[in-house]
């Protein structure tokens, strides 16, 4: 093997870091989708046990098989190609090296060709999404108790742009799953309604429904125990400044009572619970009885989808010549070390 050039180690060291990183995150990537495809139990388990109720949502085989599947997919090309870089450049190998610049050419290729059909056919893609939309909408969208990988992603859609079906609340009509599965009085789903977060359900009349921001509600300071204003300001059994510690207020009768010191917190569950009371109420009304004021009900998710893909092109344009970029220089790069290198490493 000859010597290479100070210019070629240059770049046959960069060639190794950068797609070990790939190699390693394909690797993880395409480890953690063959455990959930083969023991989605296990993650389900963790789901579980988790207190976070973003997690619940997904807490279904069929949604982690299908996200496992995508995942296999994406880590496995990933994985290879990274592969391929890392090994080919270490090992100064030309058929490996090659072989890693004809699959990022065929990708950039790809993208390119994309790009240039959906800019010289834009009417005919946003009609395609359209239909698109439609069919998964009417094939695969059912309730929450239910959920696919197709019914997670619509009520992410539908909550996050505030719209609901793909032009309106009728769409639904046609949701063959939805359909079966909902409640009699009910017109749409629950990702319609404003100012709501679903929750995974745990049982078909049990909905759970919290505000956007799930937080406590506040205690007034005056309301607060003492106990709890002195934990506040740096620990439980210290002084502070002057002030005795909390055993010690208690034992000269500043304390109050248990029962005393306990009211606040039963208020504010009280208050809690009557406020998720008002949520469940509105929810209720909103998913059988849908207004403007309540839901997005007559807002269609294609309309806000195609708005917000013209309001960011630039973004997405900016996005597809950074990695353009970056495949023309890894081409580069693999390409100049091939011709560097006079053979495959024995």
């Amino acid at each position: 093997m000859a010597s290479l050039s100070c210019g070629a180690v240059f770049v046959k060291y960069i060639l190794c870091l950068f797609n070990f990183a790939f190699f390693a995150a394909g690797g993880l990537i395409l480890a953690l989708s063959v455990w959930l495809a083969v023991d989605n139990t296990s993650f389900l388990l963790l789901t579980r046990l988790s207190t976070n109720p973003s997690l619940q949502v997904y807490n279904t085989p069929s949604v982690l098989e299908q996200g496992a599947y995508v995942m296999i997919a994406a880590g496995a090309l990933i994985f290879l190609l990274g592969f391929l870089g890392c090994c080919g450049a270490a090992m100064e190998s030309r058929s490996l090296l090659t072989t890693y610049g004809l699959l990022i050419i065929v990708l950039f290729v790809m993208q390119v060709a994309g790009g240039v059909l959906a800019a010289v056919y834009r009417t005919q893609a946003e009609d395609e999404l359209e239909e698109l939309l439609k069919f998964s909408l009417q094939k695969y969208y059912s309730t929450p108790q239910r959920a696919n990988a197709v019914t997670l992603a619509w009520d992410a859609v539908m909550e996050e742009l505030e719209c609901c079906g793909v032009n309106n609340y009728t769409d639904f009509e046609k949701a063959a799953l939805w359909q079966t599965n909902k409640t009699n009085k009910q017109l749409v789903p629950l990702a319609c309604c404003a100012k709501t977060k679903v929750l995974r359900p745990t049982s078909a009349s049990d909905m759970q429904i919290l505000p956007q921001n799930d937080a406590p509600l506040p205690l007034l300071l005056h309301d607060a125990p003492l106990p709890l204003l002195l934990h506040d300001t740096g620990g439980l059994g210290q002084d502070f400044g002057g002030l005795q510690s909390v055993d010690g207020l208690q034992q000269n009768g500043f304390g109050g009572s248990q029962q005393q010191r306990d009211e606040p917190f039963a208020l504010q569950q009280r208050q809690r619970n009557r406020h998720r009371n008002r949520q469940q109420q509105r929810a209720l009304s909103c998913i059988n009885n849908p207004t403007a004021s309540n839901s997005f009900y007559l807002t269609g998710c294609y309309g806000r989808l195609r708005s917000w893909s013209r309001r960011n092109s630039s973004i997405i344009m900016y996005t597809a010549i950074a990695l353009g970029i970056a495949q023309l220089l890894a081409i580069l790069l693999a390409f100049t070390l091939c011709s560097t290198v006079g053979g495959d490493a024995k």
